[in-house]
């Protein structure tokens, strides 16, 4: 998958793999990580530049008109754009300001316009006809057939009416203007009542028109030649020509850019509706192209392999299956790997593991963790740089490479042997080497005899 799906959850086979590939466009994208429970977890961006991230991207914020329908009260719905194009509310309560239904955003939203049909509208005065534009809403519709979301006209949307989104007959999302001929790209997703929807249009002198629905491109672009001058006000929930009516339902955050957005701006502003605090890896995760940037919790049940960039985020990987193996120079924030029976964690020689914040590697009683490398008598080299939270423990071929050693007295963990960087010495041993030598400083600490 492209990462910029809007996708619900998906049922994922066991032994199956979702593989993040990117948009391959040459630019350094981020996409959002969607909050599954996968199988096998791959990374494998066309371009090298591109990100998998657990937090939403932020949105372009050069709008040309924004109404965000965040007043709360009043007749005045604020162009938050800064360019002075303020909307009135017509034929509208003070109860039609929501701030329980709205659009789920990472941004600041604090309420809707509930449009009751009938003759309720907002109408902004702006003389400026764009030549260029995209166009968005947030919309959850009551009334899914012929009926007008936004659109531009002269003060008589039943006879002038272009740059519109609106509803079809057939309960579709539908973008409409003129140039000398109608401009129309119907949508594809059948449009469901009291469901939220992302809505976008774009549009340009010499160019197509194009439509998004919850920022995935739908129906066939059209053609562009002049797009009509001459109209002086937007109407938000207004009728039109063509037998469009009143809207009914709650419209959100309308934004209008003088320019034509990417793919995945839109896409960014459709799914900006969630951070993903946790991921689940059921199997095998792979970063083969790419930078994965972390949740705060990625557990995984496979094996691991890094060959590009993994980014912390100052999160955990725990590390919850069997027989698991570390392939590829990772940086971790913290490392977890707990079992409660016999079980192997495996370190891939010629890579380092490096452990920013805790190390934490525990087996139990009768039931040791064993830390091995993959090829035996050959080292993996570790460098837990913080906390070391460890215990029931057999280690074998493991190169601490950090200067301070990790002293495993008391904590029940045995030297399997070629461990350079480990200190195994008992408390025995630790008197006998302080009584024969007359003192010594080990890890910053005095002993004296």
């Amino acid at each position: 998958m492209v990462g910029s799906e809007s996708a619900t959850t998906p049922t994922l086979d066991a032994g199956s793999t979702v593989i993040y590939y990117g948009d391959g466009d040459d630019v350094a994208d981020e996409f959002l990580i969607k909050d599954w429970d996968y199988s096998n977890l791959t990374v494998d961006m066309a371009d090298t530049e591109d990100s998998v991230i657990p937090t939403a991207p932020s949105v372009p914020d050069d709008t040309y008109r924004y109404w965000k329908f965040d007043d709360g009260t009043g007749i005045t719905a604020t162009d938050s754009s800064g360019n002075g194009k303020s909307g009135t509310t017509q034929n509208m309560e003070e109860a039609d300001w929501d701030s329980s239904i709205k659009a789920s955003t990472t941004y600041t939203n604090t309420y809707s316009l509930n449009f009751g049909g009938t003759d309720e509208q907002v109408i902004a005065m702006d003389a400026t006809s764009p030549t260029v534009y995209t166009m968005c809403a947030w919309v959850r519709p009551n009334d899914v057939t012929s009926t007008s979301i936004i659109l531009r006209s002269n003060g008589d949307p039943g006879s002038t009416y272009m740059d519109q989104l609106q509803i079809t007959s057939g309960s579709r999302f539908q973008y409409y203007s003129w140039d000398g001929g109608a401009i129309t790209v119907t949508g594809t997703t059948p449009v469901q009542a009291d469901t939220w929807y992302h809505v976008c249009a774009t549009a340009q002198n010499g160019g197509q028109a194009m439509l998004y629905v919850n920022g995935i491109e739908e129906g066939t672009p059209d053609s562009v030649g002049t797009l009509y001058v001459g109209l002086d006000r937007w109407h938000i929930g207004s009728y039109s020509g063509g037998g469009y009516g009143f809207y009914v339902g709650y419209i959100d955050d309308i934004r209008v850019y003088d320019r034509i957005l990417s793919s995945t701006e839109i896409t960014t502003l459709a799914n900006v509706t969630s951070s993903v605090i946790e991921i689940t890896v059921l199997g095998n995760l792979n970063i083969f192209q790419g930078t994965l940037s972390a949740p705060a919790t990625l557990n995984v049940a496979g094996d691991w392999s890094n060959t590009d960039t993994f980014t912390h985020n100052s999160g955990t990987v725990n590390l919850n299956g069997t027989l698991q193996t570390i392939t590829g120079d990772t940086t971790f924030y913290n490392l977890t790997k707990e079992t409660n029976t016999t079980d192997t964690l495996t370190f891939t020689v010629g890579d380092r593991q490096t452990i920013e914040g805790t190390m934490t590697l525990k087996g139990a009683a009768s039931n040791l963790l064993s830390l091995r490398s993959s090829s035996e008598d050959s080292v993996a080299e570790i460098d837990p740089q913080g906390t070391r939270d460890i215990r029931y423990l057999d280690v074998q071929d493991s190169h601490n490479v950090n200067a301070t050693d990790i002293v495993t007295m008391g904590l029940n963990i045995t030297n399997g042997g070629n461990n350079p960087g480990w200190n195994f010495l008992s408390l025995e041993e630790i008197t006998k080497s302080v009584k024969s030598s007359g003192g010594v400083k080990y890890n910053n600490i005095r002993f004296d005899p």
